[in-house]
């Protein structure tokens, strides 16, 4: 299924950008724009919220049922679709070790968000290859995929539970890789799963996969959305 939605020239750059917050906006704006065409009657975008990681990004009404979900920009790697998961944040002390980073502004926790997001759907979009993924039981995944990750955890030498050594290959599975990102003031675990139907399948979860036809149009300057009124495509809603 192909889905045409008409971006801003800014909005166009920002998806090949560095920024990751213009790039996450413009993300966001195409999956609302994707949920309004299958037939949704309100895309309700959470802001500001102290409890929206656990919420979601989205509140989707259609058909008289309320959906939270999850919004994330997805990655490519040796060209298959991947979304990276955070697992938990950590500091290293020379003098403690490992030590638990907790996030006071936005969450007060060190568990990341694959931990704490108890949306319904988690939905990706990949803008290189212009796929959206829309995974309807993320409850379901998030349980297998912590299940899997603490098992391979446990299997590591005590020494290496910290996780991952950089230039190691920690494949978990054949659909899950784990990794050390390294930010300016933490360490984030996460997590990789390859965004295919065979790990779908593989995970036993309901999904869509649709393909996205960005155009961009330079005469529009700002957006706003209009009429969205359509019949919910009931093949869509089928949980």
């Amino acid at each position: 299924m192909q889905i045409k939605i008409r971006l801003t020239e800014e909005q166009s750059k920002a998806l090949s950008g560095d920024n990751s917050i213009l790039k996450g906006n413009t993300t966001e704006y195409i999956v609302s724009e994707v949920l309004y065409q299958l037939g949704a009657e309100e895309v309700y975008r959470y802001q500001d919220l102290d409890n929206q990681i656990n919420r979601g990004d989205f509140r989707i009404k259609v058909a008289d049922k309320i959906i939270q979900a999850e919004v994330k920009t997805s990655h490519q790697f040796q060209r298959k679709d991947k979304q990276a998961m955070d697992i938990f944040y950590f500091t290293y002390s020379r003098k403690y070790g490992l030590l638990p980073y907790y996030q006071g502004k936005s969450t007060g926790s060190y568990e990341g968000w694959l931990y704490l997001t108890q949306a319904d759907w988690l939905i990706c979009f990949n803008p290189i290859s212009r796929k959206m993924y829309i995974i309807k039981e993320y409850q379901k995944l998030k349980e297998q995929i912590i299940k899997d990750t603490e098992e391979y955890i446990n299997k590591l030498p005590k020494c290496e539970r910290t996780w991952y050594r950089r230039g190691h290959n920690n494949q978990i599975n054949k659909y899950l890789e784990g990794a050390v990102k390294q930010d300016s003031c933490k360490e984030s675990l996460i997590v990789n799963l390859e965004l295919s139907p065979e790990s779908f399948n593989h995970f036993n979860v309901n999904y869509d996969i649709l393909e996205i036809k960005l155009t961009t149009d330079r005469r529009i300057r700002s957006r706003q959305n209009k009429n969205h009124s359509q019949s919910p495509n009931k093949e869509w809603l089928n949980p």
